[in-house]
């Protein structure tokens, strides 16, 4: 080994040792940084791989009258009250399951009771996936009578406020509570 290069040895020395502890603090620190943010899928192929997530059911009930009870794909998500400008009625109720995420529609079956023993069905179609963590379920019953589902990763405000004269109906004259019921829907004593 030549003069010059014993010279810079100690120097080169300490470079390397440098250089190591700066990337072993680099990466430690990096342990606890968030992670970036998901980028938006564009296409199919964007996805990351379809899983299936257990979620919390939650209704909103914007009729004129209260629901014993309703259920999604054989999920119960318990009795439901009529919305208020704040609130929609519902319970939380676990399980559910949706596939997440997904670039197409998945259909659900939506079953609630109307009045006693009356017990209707309705065949709803999830919009797609994107939420990468779902967490609830949102069943929305409009006073129309049609149905949307909503797979969210945190509650949802109402998305109509309405006010309401009880828990069991929308409006103090009676007759004003009518059911409306969908023309995709299919009604019938007793249960399905």
């Amino acid at each position: 080994m030549a003069l010059s290069e014993k010279r810079h040895l100690p120097t080169r020395r300490w470079l390397i040792q440098t250089a190591a502890l700066v990337s072993t603090i680099l990466v430690l620190g990096g342990c606890n940084a968030p992670p970036p943010p998901a980028a938006a899928a564009t296409s199919a192929e964007d996805l990351p791989p379809m899983r299936e997530h257990g979620v919390t059911i939650y209704g909103y009930n914007y009729t004129n009258r209260a629901f014993g009870s309703f259920e999604v794909n054989g999920h119960g998500g318990g009795d439901l009250s009529v919305s208020t400008p704040t609130a929609g009625g519902g319970k939380h109720t676990c399980c559910g399951s949706v596939f997440a995420p997904t670039s197409f529609p998945i259909p659900y079956t939506v079953k609630w009771t109307q009045e006693d023993d009356i017990w209707c069905e309705q065949t709803v179609v999830l919009p797609p996936v994107q939420v990468l963590e779902p967490k609830y379920l949102e069943v929305h019953f409009y006073p129309d009578g049609h149905i949307e589902l909503a797979v969210t990763e945190d509650f949802s405000e109402p998305r109509l406020q309405l006010e309401r004269a009880g828990r069991f109906i929308r409006y103090a004259d009676g007759a004003k509570n009518q059911i409306v019921i969908h023309e995709s829907t299919k009604c019938r004593d007793g249960y399905y």
